[in-house]
């Protein structure tokens, strides 16, 4: 049960830093950062693997036409 505290607290942590750091904020962004990886590594790592999977598949043609579905054949 601590474990999975401490993997909610680093992925919170690690969302924040990003948002720091697209905010412009890269000093927080960091610090925010480290103590996420402090915390719990995994986490950080599965942020960054989900962010890179989102980005990665924003812009596939084929995930974009499975999210329309129906609704681009009614256009």
């Amino acid at each position: 049960m601590a474990d999975e505290k401490k993997y909610d607290k680093a992925r919170e942590l690690a969302e924040d830093a990003l948002k720091k750091a697209v905010d412009g904020d890269d000093k927080a962004a960091d610090k925010l950062a480290q103590e996420a990886k402090a915390t719990d590594p995994q986490a950080v790592e599965d942020v960054l693997q989900e962010l890179d999977e989102d980005a990665s598949s924003e812009h596939d043609p084929e995930k974009i036409k499975e999210e329309l579905g129906n609704d681009a054949d009614k256009q």
